[in-house]
């Protein structure tokens, strides 16, 4: 199942961070700079490799209905609000579907779409977009190039879910964004893809006697 991050508890997140000591942990040293001590459970550059695969593959669209319908809830969401966001982020865009479903929303006049895979960015549009202007940045989601209070709107589709360092990244996107800035953002987690799960650890055990993890680790959704 999907559990879209939820922006009352990601504001109930956000003033938990601001209470802790953030300034000992560096996230623009380079591409993949994680804080010290977090757990190295995907290879960001092996990421970055199946992305660009993925956007040679001639069946590419087959596969983006998932993207484009959460896209879709994502930039609903502006519509909840008078507020206006001139200058906003994509940050793990893919091919741009967050971009396809602005439409006016929100108020948007610049769109910065961020991905780790070049390929990848090239299927985005870029130049005007009806009233948006877009750009495009390769960049890494664990080392994000905005500086301090700088966008007002920050929007991640389904790409949090393959972050080492989710509270770093969310750490980073709270500088990033003006005090009163937003932040709406999916990701896959809690009890998605359980069946599968429990397909290969039954069928695993059956044959090997022992288990080993199969399917990427999910968040918690509270």
């Amino acid at each position: 199942r999907l559990h879209p991050v939820k922006v009352h508890l990601m504001q109930g997140l956000w003033r938990r961070l601001g209470d802790a000591n953030i300034h000992a942990r560096c996230f623009s040293t380079g591409i993949g700079a994680v804080g010290e001590g977090v757990p190295q459970v995907f290879n960001r550059t092996v990421k970055t490799v199946q992305r660009d695969s993925l956007a040679l593959r001639g069946d590419r669209h087959e596969y983006r209905r998932l993207r484009l319908e959460i896209a879709e809830r994502l930039t609903d969401k502006l519509l909840d609000t008078h507020k206006k966001f001139p200058m906003a982020a994509d940050v793990g865009c893919s091919d741009g579907a967050v971009l396809e479903t602005l439409a006016g929303r929100g108020g948007v006049q610049r769109l910065i779409q961020t991905d780790s895979s070049r390929k990848m960015l090239d299927h985005c549009r870029s130049g005007m977009v009806g009233d948006i202007e877009a750009v495009r940045v390769q960049a890494d989601e664990e080392a994000l190039p905005f500086p301090d209070e700088g966008l007002d709107l920050i929007l991640s589709n389904l790409s949090l879910h393959w972050i080492n360092d989710v509270p770093g990244t969310l750490m980073q996107m709270r500088r990033a964004l003006r005090p009163d800035g937003l932040l709406l953002a999916s990701m896959l987690g809690g009890d998605t893809l359980f069946e599968l799960r429990q397909s290969l650890l039954m069928a695993e055990l059956e044959r090997e006697g022992g288990v080993s993890p199969r399917v990427s680790p999910m968040a918690g959704v509270s």
